[in-house]
């Protein structure tokens, strides 16, 4: 009789299987040690000049060194434009300017414009001055 060790092998296998699926994450969120950082609500408020009242700005904290996040903080200024729609509003879109050295918190602003309704009718735009501009403390040399 073959069938009991054919059983045994299937439910074995079956179990192990499932072990890592039913364990708990082992990197629970609290763990995080960027946790303080993710959960940042922006106190968006309207951007200096001229501007439409959908071009807003603000500043976020990071850590000045990521592999030290309890250690010194730095602000990053970020803005956005929101959509128009709001209604059909699905998420955002982060503008990189590239580098080195290029801003980006007037991108939101400028791309508006460029950008296919389909786009800013759905998403808010998200700008940000990386580290290392005029107002931005550089990343720590590695």
């Amino acid at each position: 009789m073959r069938t009991r060790p054919f059983v045994h092998v299937l439910a074995a296998s079956t179990l192990a299987a499932l072990v890592p699926a039913l364990a708990p994450a082992t990197a629970s969120a609290a763990g995080n040690p960027l946790e303080p950082y993710l959960g940042q609500k922006p106190a968006w408020h309207r951007c200096a000049g001229d501007t439409p009242a959908s071009y807003q700005c603000a500043t976020i904290k990071v850590p000045l060194d990521y592999s030290r996040p309890d250690g010194k903080k730095t602000d990053v200024a970020i803005s956005r434009m929101k959509t128009s729609t709001a209604a059909e509003r699905r998420g955002v879109l982060l503008l990189n300017p590239g580098g080195p050295g290029g801003p980006g918190i007037g991108m939101p602003l400028s791309l508006a414009t460029e950008l296919p309704k389909s786009v800013t009718e759905k998403y808010d735009l998200i700008g940000f001055d990386p580290r290392g501009l005029a107002g931005v403390p550089p990343s720590p040399a590695v």
